[in-house]
């Protein structure tokens, strides 16, 4: 390294450049409180009403469209919202609005838990069974293309590798 890129490298570091800024707990509580002071409660209920509408979606709709709502799904920020606008409400001695929100939190870590066990049962299903998980996957991909874009995909699984992915007798050798 020359003596130049050694001073660039410095002032980077002194001014925070190459810090790392893990995403913990106690980042979202303090943006949730950020966020309710700047917008205001109800500015900030907006904010997470429309994160939930986001996330939302009705058994009726097509698979394309259910599969970019999860995409946009609730996140820990938008949990972390929800919970300290519960909180100032429950301070406030708003309990309609605290029970709203609390139920609304606990139907959204429901979902979460759902999505969580069905990769769990994915995990442990046979290779068959996650080879048929891919197929259906891959449908989904291409039914959510064509509504994105108005022109199908074909995706197609290679069948030589699917034959040797069910031949694999560990866990292990299925994982490429």
């Amino acid at each position: 390294m020359t003596p130049d890129t050694i001073d660039t490298l410095k002032k980077e570091i002194d001014q925070g450049y190459w810090d790392y800024v893990a995403s913990t707990d106690k980042t979202a509580i303090e943006k949730a409180k950020a966020s309710i002071k700047k917008e205001g409660f109800d500015g900030a209920r907006s904010s997470w009403e429309t994160a939930r509408s986001k996330a939302d979606y009705s058994p009726d709709m097509k698979r394309g469209e259910r599969i970019r709502l999860l995409h946009e799904g609730i996140g820990k920020e938008d949990i972390a919202l929800a919970v300290q606008l519960a909180k100032e409400a429950a301070d406030a001695g708003d309990y309609k609005t605290y029970f709203e929100l609390t139920a609304e939190v606990a139907a959204e870590a429901h979902n979460a838990g759902q999505i969580v066990q069905a990769f769990s049962l994915l995990q442990k299903a046979s290779p068959e069974g996650r080879l048929y998980a891919v197929k259906v996957t891959a449908e989904k991909i291409a039914n959510d293309f064509k509504l994105r874009y108005g022109k199908p995909i074909s995706i197609e699984i290679n069948k030589d590798l699917a034959k040797e992915y069910e031949k694999a007798s560990a866990y292990n050798s299925r994982c490429y």
